[in-house]
């Protein structure tokens, strides 16, 4: 009895330390990627340098001398995400937005319709953000949201539509594409990609839209764009401007700049270099202006998207969390900020930038209604704090809505607001619920366990059973291997959608201003320099003196420890697909390159071990700063088995020397079976518009049915699309109605010619007064022309007389 009594407090002991480490592991299971340090930092990336993360090692005896590495900033994925097409140019996107991090507040999400033409050129057609339904999703949470577009009706043929999601500071944090045709009418004015700012009284010098140049309210900045009149006529248009703070997913700037610009006229099918002078805002700070035309109120073209800076003091709030969302009085709120200095204080500002004297954050913090303070209005300096801040509440605080204002000499230079409530949480059919993280360690612990009790049991009972019958030991042996092997299986198959940051090795660079701090500059600990002198040489020297940390100077020069910092996201469109569905794999970059002197950016997925490498951009190249780039590839999952997977990404960039770092997400492939269904939409479980099930493609598996297209309608990888008419009509020449172009089309047929209304479509006559010479519409010759002329008199006319020519002609057609 003693005995077993030993055994039994030794089983009891051995399973609280393995329900420890389980705790432990499923912690770690949290953490992200490979970080040296124990912390996850929310980095937004803006056009200047955020301060707040001056700090990067956090372990003293780890030298950050010749280090790279990468860390998790945030664990927001687009899910369960569907494009259908309502009717004409009208598209229905619904999707749901999953957290897996911190609860992330303030999320803008909003749709960019690109076109892609064959030379590579990228062009932005449209684009509809929604501001007005700020997001808030909290750890483990999930959102759905439906969208209803209707894109212009002047688009036509194949696009990409990225929706997005956002923070105010332009953050991609998550993002998906479909691809969409329209049937418009594809007379507009096309705005190209071969755009670029300037500024008066400068020759030849162009800047890039992205590049985010400076310049002082007396100058004046002009936009410079290449544009096509494809509406077929003369037209006389207006430029309408659009201003918003930081980012185009920022606040709308709504007073004090001009909205309108000077009229511009365009011959029918003329293509000129427009030159748009854009009205600054008042205040300084960074700002994204959207340009398009209008013709009586109405646009008529594709937008341009520029960022500039207009120079002076000014600030900005990048990141602003709290680390719970309810509070007991008495306890202790931590604020994370990470915020800005002036927009126009970067390496070749042309300004020269401009500094802050002594900057105050006041901070309010107040119960969900809004009137409550849950502690007296603080103020901090700049100085005081480098991320969080530490707040003791006087009372309980529930969903706190929490504002941050940075002052400088009593002048308010930025404010922003969040608010933790959180939406109340919907969940589809066809998805699983949301278990949250605490209930979810509770369960992992209790059913471990369980188990584990299960397993000493038995094994307890056939090692005594083995011993007392001399039986071989392979059954331990067994049982022993599962014992070990059963947590991990266990723990397997948990996705994560991420976005991380990857920090180049710190070198040398010039610096221009000499307060230099945030995630790009670094301690002159972690610098990689030749022979530059460290401040002091020697007791009172003016000549070599740190400011800070940061910065030195030396030989009337201003050294700075530099490193690059660039953001990468990626994403899959799903994690549990039916066998022969298509998986997407996304990715988006953000970044700047202070010294402007080329820093290439790649990302690639291999979707399962047997696969190759897939790019999702390769060799990306930019030089300017706050620069985004995003691609995306699709993978079936036809004729695989079914099973858990692993997409592994891989992401990196390459300045003075290459920085890299993966990651993975897990996925699985359900409901495999013989299929024979071989259409383009294939093996369904939901309806698809503009498609029903197909009679004689083949069959499916498991409750799902197999869809083909309508007649009319063909299938681009994401949805039913319909034919549209093909080229465009000639000039001088109309349809015969809007019926000729309306779907459903057959088959992708161009225009043609016909001389009276048939049931064929695609079909155009000439205008009145021409006719159709088997290539063009060409203007009519008049009835029975005739032509005459005299002279009077008609001569011989002496030396000194005038004699008068008259003719004249017969006919009455229009132009002759």
């Amino acid at each position: 009895k003693k005995m077993r009594k030993k055994k039994i407090i030794f089983s009891l002991v051995a399973v609280v330390g393995l329900i420890g480490c389980i705790v432990q592991a499923e912690e770690a299971s949290t953490e992200s990627l490979k970080i040296p340090e124990e912390k996850k930092i929310v980095l937004a990336l803006s056009e200047e340098i955020p301060v707040g993360l001056q700090k990067m090692v956090d372990d003293a005896n780890v030298s950050p001398k010749n280090k790279n590495y990468s860390e998790i900033i945030a664990d927001v994925s687009i899910r369960n995400a569907e494009a259908s097409e309502l009717k004409k140019n009208h598209i229905k996107i619904v999707f749901d937005l999953e957290n897996s991090m911190e609860t992330q507040a303030g999320l803008i999400y909003g749709l960019e319709l690109i076109k892609k033409y064959p030379d590579k050129r990228e062009v932005l057609m449209d684009i509809k953000t929604f501001p007005k339904d700020l997001l808030t999703v909290e750890e483990d949470g999930t959102l759905h949201r439906e969208i209803n577009y209707l894109a212009p009706d002047y688009l036509s043929g194949d696009f990409v539509l990225w929706l997005k999601v956002k923070n105010e500071s332009g953050l991609v944090l998550a993002l998906q594409s479909f691809n969409v045709n329209f049937a418009g009418t594809g007379r507009y004015l096309e705005q190209s990609s071969h755009c670029y700012l300037s500024i008066e009284g400068e020759k030849d010098q162009k800047y890039n839209l992205r590049q985010g140049v400076d310049l002082k309210k007396e100058e004046k900045l002009f936009l410079n764009c290449q544009t096509k009149n494809l509406t077929g006529e003369d037209i006389l248009v207006t430029p309408k401007f659009e201003f918003y703070r930081r980012d185009l997913y920022g606040l709308k700037i709504d007073k004090n700049v001009s909205e309108m610009g000077s009229e511009v006229a365009f011959a029918t099918g003329e293509d000129k270099l427009v030159q748009l002078a854009i009205p600054l805002p008042a205040d300084p700070q960074a700002y994204d202006v959207k340009v398009v035309f209008q013709k009586e109120k109405m646009v008529i073209s594709n937008p341009i998207v520029a960022h500039f800076v207009v120079a002076g003091k000014s600030a900005s709030i990048s990141q602003l969390t709290l680390n719970k969302d309810k509070y007991q009085a008495g306890e202790t709120a931590k604020l994370g900020i990470i915020w800005s200095g002036p927009a126009d204080t970067f390496r070749n500002s042309r300004t020269g930038g401009s500094g802050l004297i002594d900057p105050i954050f006041e901070i309010e913090i107040k119960n969900q209604d809004g009137k409550t303070f849950c502690v007296p209005t603080q103020t901090k300096k700049s100085n005081e704090f480098e991320k969080n801040i530490k707040i003791e509440l006087n009372q309980d605080c529930i969903y706190p809505i929490v504002t941050v204002r940075i002052l400088d000499e009593g002048q308010l230079l930025y404010e922003k607001m969040i608010n933790t409530l959180p939406e109340k949480e919907i969940k589809k059919n066809n998805t699983l619920p949301v278990t949250s993280k605490s209930n979810f360690n509770l369960l992992i612990v209790i059913l471990f366990s369980v188990c584990i009790l299960i397993i000493f049991f038995s094994f307890g009972m056939l090692y005594w059973k083995n011993k007392k019958n001399g039986g071989d030991k392979s059954g331990r042996k067994k049982l022993i291997i599962l014992f070990f092997f059963f947590p991990i299986y266990f723990l397997a198959n948990q996705a994560q959608a991420e976005t991380a940051t990857l920090y180049d090795t710190p070198y040398l660079q010039t610096a221009h201003w000499k307060k230099l701090t945030g995630a790009n500059w670094v301690e002159w600990g972690a610098c990689v320099y030749d022979d530059l002198p460290k401040c002091p040489l020697s007791p009172g020297s003016e000549d070599y003196c740190y400011f800070g940390d940061y910065a030195i100077w030396y030989n009337n020069h201003i050294y700075g420890c530099y490193q690059d910092v660039v953001a990468f996201s990626y994403d899959l469109s799903s994690t549990e697909v039916n066998q022969g569905e298509t998986i997407t794999a996304s990715g988006t970059t953000t970044g700047y390159n202070l010294c402007r002197n080329g820093v290439t950016v790649n990302m690639s997925v291999i979707p399962k071990s047997s696969m190759d490498s897939q790019k999702i951009f390769d060799d990306f190249w930019f030089n300017d700063t706050y620069v985004m780039h995003e691609g995306s590839i699709d993978f079936s999952t036809a004729d695989w088995n079914c099973r858990n997977y692993k997409a592994k990404f891989y992401y990196s960039f390459n300045h003075t020397e290459e920085v890299s770092s993966d990651g993975s997400i897990n996925y699985s492939v359900n409901n495999c079976c013989s299929s024979t269904c071989s259409t383009g939409p294939g093996c369904r479980r939901i309806d698809l518009t503009h498609g029903s099930v197909a009679t004689s493609s083949g069959t499916c598996c498991r409750g799902a049915s197999c869809y083909d297209c309508d007649s009319g309608y063909y299938w681009n990888n994401s949805m039913c699309t319909a034919y549209t008419c093909q080229d465009s009509i000639p000039i001088n020449a109309v349809a015969f109605d809007e019926e000729e172009s309306t779907p459903p089309i057959p088959a992708s047929i161009s225009w043609s010619y016909s001389s009276s209304d048939t049931e064929t479509k695609c079909q155009f006559d000439c205008d009145d007064g021409y006719h159709w010479d088997g290539s063009n519409c060409v203007v009519d010759s008049p009835d029975d022309p005739s032509c005459s002329a005299s002279w009077n008199p008609e001569g011989p006319i002496a030396v000194g007389e005038t004699s008068t020519l008259s003719w004249s002609s017969t006919g009455d057609a229009d132009g002759w």
